[in-house]
């Protein structure tokens, strides 16, 4: 598991767009330079995001750390808490389901999207909501999505046909993974849904209009996380870095996602 973040200050940021993203001083491996939160100056709500991503603080909700969320949290949990979806994937409009979070702020966005560690979550975050949903994340680098290889998959639709919250779910998925800087994972999942209900698998036909316009909202955001960056590169050392992270995160999960980091 990856370790926690201890506190620590960042220089000011500069008046760059965030189109314009740079790593972070924190975008290498946690032994090395573990990430740290944002200076005191800045906004509590950034802070916030910031310390969850970090696996240094727990979301309101459910009291669990992200790392444990990843690792530990089985489906029924996935299912029954209500509140940690808001903290794995922030948007910055205020949630009507759960009033106890927060809009994500700027600065906490340029943070997981420059500091490899947090970013890592994001993919990871990601692969564990598809695989509750009967789905599978084919390659991290182009965000190519695929229906699950187990025998479950239509227990799985039927499960999400049966708990359309789910639906509403997805929808915060696809806003948040453009805003974090994967809007090239959006297209792929959208079209993957669709296709589920053309063919009469998914009951969701009324939250097609609301996956569309989240992946329009997703698609005003140009930024590219530094991961993403990371992963176009041919280099193998670029590979073997990230690689090494998965491992030292130490869950199933990771370990998993190491064969997909460059396919």
């Amino acid at each position: 598991m990856f370790r926690r973040a201890h506190h620590g200050n960042r220089a000011r940021g500069t008046s760059r767009s965030d189109r314009d993203l740079a790593p972070s001083d924190a975008s290498t491996p946690f032994k090395r330079a573990p990430p740290a939160l944002l200076g005191r100056d800045r906004t509590h709500d950034a802070n916030e995001h910031v310390a969850f991503y970090s696996n240094m603080e727990p979301c309101g909700a459910s009291g669990g750390y992200i790392d444990e969320i990843l690792s530990d949290w089985s489906f029924e949990q996935l299912e029954r808490h209500h509140g940690y979806i808001q903290w794995i994937f922030p948007t910055m409009s205020r949630s009507r389901f759960n009033h106890r979070s927060r809009p994500i702020h700027i600065e906490a966005v340029r943070f997981i999207a420059t500091d490899l560690s947090a970013a890592l979550r994001v993919v990871l975050a990601y692969d564990m909501m598809l695989e509750f949903w009967g789905l599978r994340l084919r390659s991290a680098r182009t965000g190519e999505v695929a229906l699950c290889d187990h025998l479950g998959f239509e227990a799985s639709m039927q499960h999400l046909n049966s708990h359309p919250h789910n639906f509403w779910r997805m929808t915060r998925v696809i806003e948040s993974l453009g805003l974090l800087g994967f809007g090239r994972y959006v297209d792929p999942l959208v079209e993957l849904l669709v296709a589920l209900l053309e063919r009469g698998v998914l009951q969701a036909t009324g939250s097609l209009t609301h996956w569309r316009a989240a992946r329009h909202v997703a698609s005003c955001h140009g930024h590219t996380s530094y991961l993403l960056q990371l992963l176009d590169q041919p280099r193998a050392e670029q590979h073997l870095q990230l690689a090494a992270m998965l491992e030292a995160h130490g869950s199933r999960r990771a370990s998993q996602l190491k064969s997909r980091l460059s396919v």
